[in-house]
């Protein structure tokens, strides 16, 4: 127990950076994962200003 008492900002990092790589990487695969776009993408093309407000989709158009 010395040893945690010690040495307990590093298992903390440690248990952050186990917790971060496991689900902070939108779960490999997900909508923000690795990987380039192949065909199961193609339909996001189609909606890609959907969540944008009218003034951002005039930006983008512009």
């Amino acid at each position: 127990m010395e040893w945690f008492t010690e040495n307990w900002f590093f298992f903390l990092l440690l248990v952050a950076f186990i917790v971060l790589h496991m689900f902070g990487h939108g779960g490999h695969g997900g909508h923000g994962g690795h990987g380039g776009h192949g065909p199961s993408h193609a339909g996001h093309a189609d909606n890609s200003q959907q969540g944008m407000s009218k003034t951002d989709r005039r930006r983008a158009s512009d």
